[in-house]
């Protein structure tokens, strides 16, 4: 539970500072722990509150976290904010900005209630968060499907080295 409440509070942080970018990495980041532990609900409103702020951010492709995880795009985009923002650098920013994360813990009945509580989450907008929009289609020019990550990348590059010529 500490990793996940590392980067809540982190997301939180940054959200004070208006650093939406940055909260939104950090969201994701944390998202994808709390469906590891369980806590449906909280990966949810945190994919809710990236989407609210960020309508285009790439988890707006899946329906949740789960779905995101089973696309190999997504666990790229994952394993690069992972190497971005480690747990140990994560606990450095969060011991250099002042978070104790030791005496909160014990307020809270359990590990559901902990992550709302730091979010400022209710139990009505947690349960809000669990009605998911429809997953968007990002079309391409003549209306095919949106080709993967690499795919993309490579078209672009081709065109960008017969710009230069």
């Amino acid at each position: 539970m500490n990793e996940l409440a590392i980067y809540l509070h982190l997301a939180q942080a940054s959200h004070r500072r208006r650093r939406p970018l940055v909260r939104d990495k950090l969201l994701v980041l944390a998202g994808v722990i709390a469906l590891g532990r369980n806590l449906d609900q909280i990966a949810q409103y945190c994919r809710q509150l990236i989407l609210t702020h960020n309508p285009a951010h790439l988890v707006g492709h899946w329906a949740s976290f789960d779905a995101a995880l089973a696309d190999d795009d997504f666990r790229i985009y994952l394993r690069r904010l992972a190497r971005l923002y480690p747990l140990e650098k994560a606990e450095h920013m969060l011991q250099s900005w002042g978070i104790d994360l030791a005496h909160e813990r014990h307020l809270y009945l359990d590990d559901h209630e902990y992550a709302a509580g730091i979010l400022g989450a209710t139990p009505d907008l947690l349960a809000a968060s669990t009605l998911q929009p429809p997953v968007r289609r990002v079309e391409c020019g003549r209306g095919e499907p949106r080709a993967p990550l690499a795919a993309r990348l490579s078209a672009r590059l081709k065109s960008l080295v017969r710009f230069l010529r």
